[in-house]
């Protein structure tokens, strides 16, 4: 699951929710989930206005760290580039810092396969572009 990292909660929140989640079906009892965060390279960016911030909050920081299991920093290019995917393939259009979480399949860092998904968290379509 791949989840842009601001001050924290919406990383938190989706680890939460897909934990304990999936403790409710006995199907997905074995199911392995690992979570990769997206962290914005510069403050200065013109489109990752959600992640715009010099460290994730205080009550966050220690929480994510023991359950994110790899971060990638993304910038304008790489936001640009989801931006652009998601609404020339799906139709519709996504804030920056959401669309950063297509880097890692974008660039091949993470590839999808049958017995590993890949789950990129987008959001936020009040975008002006």
């Amino acid at each position: 699951v791949v989840v842009p990292i601001g001050v924290g909660g919406a990383i938190s929140g989706v680890y939460c929710a897909m934990t304990v989640g999936i403790k409710k079906y006995v199907k997905l009892k074995n199911l392995k989930i690992s979570f990769v965060g997206v962290n914005l390279q510069d403050l200065n960016s013109c489109y990752g206005d959600a992640i715009k911030v010099k460290n994730v909050g205080e009550h966050n920081s220690e929480y994510i760290n023991h359950f994110v299991s790899k971060r990638i920093v993304i910038d304008d290019f790489d936001m640009k580039k989801g931006i652009d995917f998601v609404k020339r393939d799906m139709g519709v259009k996504v804030e920056g810092a959401s669309a950063g979480t297509l880097k890692p399949i974008l660039d091949g860092i993470i590839i999808p396969s049958e017995k590993n998904a890949v789950v990129c968290i987008l959001s936020g379509g009040n975008v002006l572009f």
